[in-house]
């Protein structure tokens, strides 16, 4: 029987896991820290999962500018310590990265935090050879803190919004994510051994401007909002303490070769979540 282990087990994508999944060993923060790896020894001795999915991280894009020994401590050093405890037991590795450790052409990070996530990456290839490295981007879902709520919010409170629209992306929910994640953990137990770096992301792509429009648009539909006007600006207009790439859509034809795994809607699924969000 397949036999999953997850970190960061209050996170958006987790939450989607246990959705799908009810039998998933969801652990938070206080049940293992990633950055002691003593407690994930401990962890994967008392569970004894087949697998394990690592979706702890920290997250925040700007705050890693500063927080740089915090973002390092998590992103990276805590992924060598998941990487080296699933070695330590032979369990393979489902970890979840980001499409920030690529500049929109190449793997080449454009802030602190594509770099903690990057040199996480490279830590887990260099410790452990049973795992799956997945890049994803612009996770949005009910559970957990995310663009949707954020603009939700936002078109409560103000007439107006400033939204960037000279960066493109692909929304993706984490449902959508928590499906990969489990299809591929499925065909690991099954057999399949393609190991790697693989990327995944909804269709189609969008701009964060045309994202937001999109949302507002099916929240009228719920219930009144007090947003009048999403207007369109540029990066340089927002000051964003960390730099983003104005092209950051990833190409997903490998995932679709080796595990078969086709890119949803992402429009789909936003109504749906959207409606769970403000009935909450």
């Amino acid at each position: 029987m397949m036999k999953l282990l997850v970190t960061g087990g209050n996170g958006q994508i987790a939450w989607d896991i246990k959705q799908q999944h009810p039998q998933a060993i969801c652990l938070s923060k206080k049940d293992c820290d990633i950055t002691s790896k003593q407690q994930i020894l401990e962890q994967l001795d008392k569970h004894q999962p087949t697998i394990v999915i690592n979706t702890a991280a920290y997250t925040a894009v700007d705050k890693a500018e500063t927080e740089n020994e915090l973002a390092f401590a998590i992103n990276a050093n805590g992924a060598e310590n998941i990487a080296e405890a699933c070695q330590h037991f032979q369990i393979p590795l489902i970890h979840l990265s980001t499409d920030y450790v690529l500049d929109g052409k190449q793997l080449k990070p454009l802030n602190y935090y594509g770099y903690s996530k990057l040199c996480g990456e490279q830590k887990i290839t260099e410790k452990l050879p049973q795992h799956i490295i997945l890049r994803i981007s612009a996770i949005f879902g009910i559970h957990g803190h995310n663009f949707v709520k954020t603009i939700l919010k936002l078109a409560k409170e103000h007439e107006e919004l400033r939204i960037v629209d000279d960066q493109i992306t692909c929304p993706t929910p984490a449902s959508d994510v928590a499906r990969v994640i489990l299809t591929i953990a499925t065909q690991i137990h099954q057999g399949n051994k393609h190991w790697g770096v693989y990327q995944y992301c909804s269709k189609p792509e969008t701009t964060w401007h045309a994202f937001s429009k999109e949302i507002v648009r099916l929240a009228e539909k719920i219930k009144p909002l007090k947003a009048k006007q999403i207007k369109a600006i540029s990066t340089e207009e927002l000051k964003q303490a960390a730099i983003r790439s104005k092209y950051s859509v990833l190409n997903c034809d490998k995932i679709y070769n080796s595990f078969a795994i086709e890119q949803q809607d992402w429009r789909t699924e936003l109504e749906p979540i959207i409606k769970a969000i403000l009935n909450t």
